[in-house]
């Protein structure tokens, strides 16, 4: 974010060039609320969350992951099971319509950047969540396997994982996430809204919601937003 207000600030870029190529998960913690909003409008949501996300990551693997992330939310919402909601993504969006352009440093042209690639990622966590060659005991051991670090790369594949492995569950996933050290508190934020997603708020314990401060404010706005 300071990097984004640094651009606009002494640069003078306009928004739209402002963001920069930062490899970190805060423009896909923003796409869940997106999510929430068009999880119904496949169109929409996808220019939705396109645009957000360049506002502030431009890198084309940063950027495609991150709306990867909002599209694979906006479908749990929509009721998708986790076991089939890379197909069901891929197959309402269509390759051509998950393309983006981004201007590179230093290459002539605006390339067009595709991250269709990265919708297959949460069908190969749930296939490895319910492989029964594959156990990872105790859960939080997940996050050591697939990385400790900031980079977006190395926290959603644990993240998809969770939310796989945990179905009809939010604070087994989210507890996971966040004792797995690392970037835990973005790789639970990440977790969270997956399965958030899967439950509804009805599945969400009541103690966690009453200890959010102004937690009132926060369910009237979440309400808001999918209505």
């Amino acid at each position: 974010m300071r990097d984004v207000w640094n651009a606009r600030r002494k640069k003078g870029l306009d928004w739209s060039k402002a963001g920069s190529f930062a490899d970190t998960a805060e423009a896909a913690i923003r796409t869940p609320v997106l999510a929430a909003r068009y999880y119904n409008d496949t169109e929409s949501l996808v220019g939705s969350l396109r645009s957000n996300v360049l506002v502030t990551h431009r890198h084309p693997f940063i950027a495609g992951q991150s709306v990867a992330f909002g599209l694979i939310v906006g479908a749990l919402i929509d009721g998708c099971p986790m076991s089939e909601v890379s197909e069901v993504v891929v197959r309402g969006t269509g390759k051509s319509t998950i393309t983006t352009v981004i201007e590179v440093p230093d290459r002539s042209g605006n390339p067009e950047v595709s991250f269709h690639n990265a919708l297959p990622q949460p069908s190969w966590s749930y296939e490895a969540a319910h492989d029964p060659g594959i156990h990872i005991v105790p859960a939080t051991a997940a996050c050591r396997l697939f990385g400790l670090a900031f980079t977006l790369g190395f926290l959603l594949p644990a993240v998809y994982y969770f939310a796989a492995r945990f179905k009809n569950d939010f604070y087994n996933p989210v507890m996971s996430a966040l004792n797995g050290r690392g970037n835990n508190m973005a790789r639970a934020a990440l977790t969270g809204a997956l399965a958030g997603a899967q439950v509804g708020l009805k599945g969400i314990p009541e103690y966690l919601i009453q200890g959010l401060s102004d937690h009132e404010r926060l369910l009237d706005m979440a309400e808001k937003i999918t209505t």
